[in-house]
């Protein structure tokens, strides 16, 4: 619904002043759908806009401030579970290319969870009896349309027991992409990215941005397996070495330095 060159006026000056704040235009895009009707309300009752990006301002450092709040809160857990549910419900409907929720729930084209922003999933699914491991998952996020893409491979002669491992490396894969999400948004600190390191080798792994979306990935796991993080970190790289293509020496480099950044925050 159009509301007028005025109201576009202020809701274009409140977030300029959000971005003058530092905010990336992602996050004062999200912020604006987030408070749209408190922005519309103020509008109408000629409130001075400061006072709207002042609230906005405090729940900006709110989110960040309160570890926990996002990153490792129980909302970030329901969010992996949900996902991962719906993606292994499709997953067990056979090859196929599929759009989560929609896909699930045809009148639901995004995922809306409190305090994220809107996404969605797209999945390939197929099946190959070639293949040596159990299962083959690649996944990458588009930030231009906040859009997990995944691709599947599965070797159904592995399957139902295989299901073990994939649930975890399920969830392990949608909570590093999510994190991944939180740090486009500026919802959790954003590391700056010197380059951007897509050759597979041990550096990749070690790069500023990824290790927080690695340790959120693996976060996950110990709590599902209630397994010590380096037994998690280990079995990962093991589990996914055709991926990869890591030595058995790159691969103990890596638990070793994985574990320590864990450690580190969540001792």
């Amino acid at each position: 619904m159009n509301m007028g060159p005025e109201f576009d006026d202020y809701i274009n000056g409140i977030r300029e002043e959000l971005i003058k704040l530092g905010a990336k235009p992602k996050m004062a895009s999200h912020l604006l759908r987030k408070f749209y009707f408190r922005i519309k309300t103020a509008f109408y009752e000629d409130q001075n806009p400061q006072e709207i990006i002042d609230l906005m301002k405090n729940k900006i450092y709110e989110s960040i401030e309160k570890e926990g709040l996002l990153t490792e809160g129980r909302n970030m857990d329901e969010v992996t579970r949900t996902v991962v549910r719906d993606i292994l419900n499709v997953i067990k409907k056979g090859p196929g290319y599929y759009h989560l929720p929609e896909e699930l729930v045809g009148d639901n084209m995004v995922y809306i969870f409190s305090d994220l922003p809107e996404f969605t999933v797209e999945i390939n699914v197929n099946e190959d009896l070639s293949i040596k491991p159990d299962y083959l998952i690649d996944t990458d996020i588009s930030h231009d349309d906040d859009v997990i893409e995944m691709a599947i491979i599965k070797n159904p002669n592995k399957f139902p027991e295989a299901y073990y491992d994939l649930v975890a490396d399920l969830n392990d894969a949608v909570r590093h992409e999510l994190e991944h999400m939180l740090q486009n948004y500026e919802l959790v600190f954003n590391p700056e990215r010197k380059g951007y390191d897509t050759s597979k080798d041990t550096e990749y792994y070690k790069q500023a941005h990824e290790v927080p979306a690695e340790i959120a990935g693996f976060r996950r796991i110990v709590k599902l397996r209630r397994q010590k993080p380096e037994e998690v970190i280990r079995d990962w790289f093991y589990r996914n070495s055709e991926v990869h293509g890591l030595s058995n020496d790159d691969i103990e480099e890596l638990v070793d330095f994985l574990t320590k950044e864990y450690k580190k925050i969540y001792g």
